[in-house]
């Protein structure tokens, strides 16, 4: 790993941040015994990137030999030594494996040093365990995948004009077994974590991240390893999962390697792409033998229980960009995965932004708010200004990118560590030589988004207009995560002993139960809290005397209909809105909203009370809807 710098990309930042100010997940009681998370000042987690990797060729050995033999061992099928090697590997491919490879960030120097002067003992003793997960164990032996060839690379520097060049880099790929990426290592340590502690998970990538051909290797991993388990994946168009080189027939193709070239035959009794079933038939026709599934299900257009009835161990949903109705299908489907109020199912759920079709919007939603759905909330080091914020997990294209810049050198070394500057060098370079290309900034933003370094590239908007530019989005994305921009303070409206109304922001609210969100959604859904506070844009104006000023504000109320004991996300809301009207005190050139409130409580009479209150505290006059009854 090169030495840190000041990047214009947030999370290489993270990754050379010193770490050991954040508590452990597992000090806070979380279960994580290989200390891969910490807890930030977000409440959301951070990966543990202390280290870098060394001798991952010691994760690798069966999948070197058979990329060197085309076999796994040479030992005589069900002999002694076969049945070991075969109960040895099944043992890791469930539950991974530890081999000395950390390098803490402050040995790197030493180590490589050692190295240079032959004391290759010595640097070894630097190593620390590592422990991988049996999911990444599979694919980095087992996974047999369309890859690159490295010893075909070749770099050509072309130049251009004022001393700018072109890099044009070649190779040819070929098929054979996965090899060990970082980025691979912490997306399968966060599913980890997440299924260990109750959690989903939801990730945005860059474009060609590996997360389809990973994830139809883990499906055949896991119906090959344990009897009777259903996988489903799930997506809003079934061509997502089944056309071309998606998630199930990578899965359908992993299954034909582990039948034909490892010791793991289960049989196939159904090849049927939108069903895939392990086992064998009996003499009587019955099924026998491990008969897992792999389902493929669409909840398009309008199928959103498409995977309800189903008990699997993995829910998969992939290509979120374009899973339009993804909100409704985890309304139905993420109560599957409990029992009780016990988690037994993991929903696994990740996509790609830059569509100009926009239809990541939901994609978006649950990617910056993840604890609607429980998914695994990390803290926001991928955005800039957004370390207060949780999100979801985010690949940028910079982590384990293969590329080589002018002078030949790669961005990753072979076990697998990101050289950072020079990754950031050729995602510079290539995005500049792309814009070029097409002088079209809505063609330059979908190209960003797809081979985006921060979330916020990946859901930039791509309408074009007379504004357009990846300048204006970066802007935008600014003033929406920035909290120096932030013009509005939420919290609620409490009368004392004086009849006096006082209004305290949620952040100095030591009862946490009396702490409800402003309700941004629209329509609200499932899981929101309906309660809602106070939003106070604009304090009120007031006189010399400290009463807000008269006949400046006034209030709309917009109330429900009926108090109820229990209410849900199908019942109506009351929307209350305090306004300045035109005056000569009025500093804005028209009416200006200067409060609200929405939400709804047990009682209309409590929501009523807070239209009385915002009143009293601006001085204003009500104005209602009057066809309530009473």
């Amino acid at each position: 790993m090169n030495k840190a710098y000041n990047s214009e990309i947030p999370y290489i930042n993270y990754v050379f941040e010193d770490k050991s100010k954040y508590p452990t997940a597992a000090s806070k009681g979380y279960y994580d015994p290989d200390n891969d998370f910490l807890v930030g000042n977000s409440t959301g987690f951070l990966m543990n990137i202390n280290f870098e990797v060394r001798r991952t060729e010691l994760f690798r050995e069966v999948g070197i030999t058979y990329d060197k033999y085309k076999r796994y061992t040479n030992f005589e099928v069900d002999s002694y030594q076969h049945k070991q090697f075969r109960k040895q590997e099944e043992h890791r491919r469930k539950h991974g494996m530890t081999a000395n490879c950390k390098l803490l960030q402050s040995d790197v120097d030493k180590y490589d040093s050692l190295i240079k002067e032959g004391k290759i003992q010595e640097a070894y003793s630097l190593l620390l365990p590592l422990t991988i997960t049996g999911q990444h164990y599979n694919f980095i032996n087992y996974g047999y995948i369309n890859k690159l060839k490295v010893n075909t690379v070749t770099v050509s520097k072309i130049p251009v004009v004022d001393g700018k060049y072109e890099v044009k880099v070649s190779g040819k790929k070929g098929y054979g077994i996965a090899e060990f990426f970082m980025s691979q290592y912490w997306w399968y340590k966060s599913k980890q974590f997440a299924t260990n502690n109750a959690y989903h998970i939801i990730g945005g990538k860059a474009r060609r991240a590996g997360f389809s051909y990973m994830s139809g290797s883990d499906s055949a991993n896991d119906v090959n390893l344990h009897p009777n388990m259903t996988i489903i994946h799930a997506a809003f168009d079934t061509k997502y999962l089944i056309k071309g080189n998606a998630i199930t027939r990578m899965a359908m193709n992993q299954i034909d390697f582990y039948e034909k070239h490892t010791p793991f035959v289960r049989g196939i009794i159904s090849r049927n792409i939108e069903d895939i079933y392990i086992g064998y038939k009996e003499k009587d026709n019955t099924d026998a033998g491990y008969k897992g599934h792999i389902l493929s299900v669409s909840s398009g257009p309008a199928n959103p229980d498409c995977a309800i009835g189903k008990d699997a161990l993995e829910i998969k949903c992939e290509e979120l960009s374009n899973f339009s109705n993804f909100d409704e299908f985890m309304n139905v489907t993420e109560p599957t995965t409990r029992a009780g109020s016990i988690t037994t199912g993991l929903i696994s759920a990740w996509g790609t932004g830059g569509s100009t079709e926009g239809k990541w919007i939901v994609f978006e939603r649950n990617f910056y708010n993840p604890d609607g759905f429980k998914f695994m909330p990390f803290e926001n080091v991928w955005d800039k200004n957004s370390r207060h914020k949780i999100c979801g997990f985010f690949k940028p294209y910079v982590e384990s990118l293969q590329g080589f810049n002018g002078d030949g050198i790669a961005a990753l070394d072979l076990d697998g560590n990101t050289n950072y500057a020079i990754a950031e060098e050729i995602s510079n370079l290539e995005r500049e030589s792309y814009k070029a290309k097409v002088k079209n900034e809505q063609k330059y933003i979908v190209y960003c988004g797809q081979y985006a370094n921060m979330p916020s590239e990946a859901f930039s908007s791509t309408t074009e207009n007379m504004f357009t530019s990846l300048e204006f989005n970066k802007h935008v994305d600014n003033v929406k995560h920035n909290p120096e921009y932030k013009v509005y303070t939420d919290g609620i409206l409490i009368e004392n002993e004086e009849s006096e109304i006082i209004f305290t922001p949620n952040s100095k609210i030591s009862d946490r139960n009396l702490v409800h969100p402003f309700i941004e959604n629209v329509p609200v859904r499932s899981f929101d809290d309906l309660r809602g506070c106070t939003r106070i844009f604009h304090q009120p104006l007031r006189d010399k005397k400290g009463k807000p000023l008269e006949n400046v504000y006034t209030v709309t109320y917009d109330p429900y209909g009926k108090s109820k004991d229990n209410f849900n996300n199908k019942d109506s809301l009351a929307s209350i809105t305090v306004w300045m009207e035109p005056s000569e005190a009025n500093p804005f050139a028209k009416r200006r909203r200067v409060a609200s409130f929405v939400g709804r409580r047990v009682s209309m009479e409590e929501v009523d009370k807070i239209a009385y209150m915002l009143c009293k505290y601006y001085n204003a006059k009500l104005f209602f809807e009057n066809n309530r009854g009473n």
